[in-house]
C-alpha cells in the first residue's frame, strides 16, 4: 500500500506549495463566508497532527459536504497556505483542486493512527507507584480501587484528552495525567507546606471523567452523549463521589476538598474554562495551573497545525 510520503505530513506543512496527498476527515462544517457563498471547512488529520481545509464554494458546497463524511481517508489536491502564524490547505476546484473518497487499497492505516509517543507503560507505573506511595490511606485507597479496576485502566491507558485543543490522540489522558503529575510533584517541592497528598491525588483524578466523555476510534475523536450534557468535570465527581459511596470511609472534609480541586481545576469562573467553582485552597490553585501549563505548552511545542 501506497505510504504518505514525510513531507506531506501534518507537522511538516509549513510553506506555500502544492499538495496532493490522503488524509484523514477528522471534523467537517458547511460555512458561509462573508460575501454570502457557502463553503466547506475539513479538519483533516494524520498520524502526525490536524490541519483545516476549505474547499467548495457557492453550488459546489453542498455536493461536497454530502460527498464526504468524518472517518473517511480521503486524497486532497490543494495548495498548502501560510496563515495566523500556522498553515491550512486552500483546495481551488475551479483550477484542478480535489477532495475525494479513497478505497482502503489507496493508503497505509498506520499513517493516520495518532498516538501518544510517549511509553504509556512506563507513564502508567509512574502513576501507579505514586499511589502506591501515598500516606494518606483514604486517598490511597480511592485511587487503588479506580486502578484496580481493569476496564477503568484500559479506557485510561488509551483515552484522548481532548477532540482539538491538546494530547487529542490515543493515549492523550495518560500523557497528559502524567504531565500535570510530573508538576504538581516539582510544586510540592518549591511549597512542602503543601498537602501533597491531595495535591498527587487530585492530579491523576482530575480529568478521569474523560475516560467517558469521548467515543474515539483510530481515526476520529466524538463527544459522548454524556460528555455533551455533563462535560468531564462533572463527570468526573460523580465517578469519584460514586467511588466514596462504594468504599463508605473517607471523611467528609477530605472528600469535599477533593470534589473541590476536580470542579476548580479550570481555574476562576470568570475565565469561562469550564469550572463552577474558582480554586479556594492552596493545593486547587497550584493544580490549576500544572493543569493549565501542561495544556498550554503541549499545544505550542508540537508546532502540528491546528494541534
Amino acid at each position: 500500500m501506497p505510504r504518505k510520503s514525510e513531507e506531506d505530513f501534518v507537522r511538516n506543512l509549513k510553506s506555500n506549495r502544492d499538495i496532493e496527498s490522503y488524509f484523514a476527515v477528522f471534523e467537517k462544517s458547511l460555512k458561509v463566508a462573508k460575501t454570502g457563498d457557502k463553503f466547506v471547512a475539513f479538519k483533516l488529520s494524520d498520524r502526525t497532527g490536524v490541519i483545516t481545509a476549505i474547499c467548495g464554494f457557492g453550488d459546489k458546497a453542498n455536493k461536497i459536504n454530502d460527498a464526504i463524511s468524518v472517518g473517511q481517508i480521503v486524497k486532497v489536491k490543494g495548495r498548502v497556505q501560510e496563515r495566523d502564524g500556522g498553515c491550512n490547505i486552500f483546495i481551488d476546484l475551479s483550477t484542478g483542486g480535489k477532495i475525494e473518497s479513497c478505497v482502503e487499497t489507496d493508503y497505509e492505516l498506520s499513517d493516520f493512527t495518532r498516538v501518544s509517543e510517549k511509553n504509556r507503560d512506563a507513564l502508567m507505573k509512574e502513576i501507579l507507584e505514586t499511589i502506591s506511595d501515598l500516606e494518606n490511606s483514604y486517598l490511597k485507597r480511592i485511587l487503588s480501587a479506580f486502578f484496580e479496576d481493569s476496564s477503568f485502566k484500559d479506557k485510561f491507558y488509551n483515552c484522548p484528552s481532548a477532540q482539538v485543543v491538546h494530547h487529542n490522540y490515543i493515549g492523550g489522558l495518560l500523557e497528559h495525567t502524567a504531565g500535570v503529575l510530573t508538576i504538581c510533584k516539582s510544586v510540592c517541592k518549591v511549597y512542602p507546606e503543601l498537602d501533597k497528598d491531595l495535591l498527587l491525588a487530585s492530579a491523576i483524578l482530575h480529568d478521569i471523567g474523560k475516560s467517558v466523555t469521548y467515543n474515539y476510534d483510530r481515526l476520529t475523536i466524538e463527544i459522548s452523549e454524556e460528555g455533551k450534557l455533563l462535560e468531564h468535570v462533572i463527570i468526573a465527581v460523580n465517578m469519584i463521589r460514586d467511588k466514596i459511596t462504594e468504599l463508605g470511609d473517607m471523611p467528609e472534609d477530605l472528600s469535599m476538598k477533593l470534589f473541590h480541586m476536580v470542579l476548580s481545576h479550570h481555574g476562576e469562573v470568570e475565565n469561562g474554562w469550564g469550572s463552577p467553582v474558582s480554586p479556594q485552597i492552596p493545593e486547587a490553585f497550584a493544580l490549576h495551573h500544572a493543569d493549565n501549563l501542561d495544556a498550554k505548552v503541549k499545544r505550542s511545542v508540537s508546532q502540528l497545525g491546528d494541534w
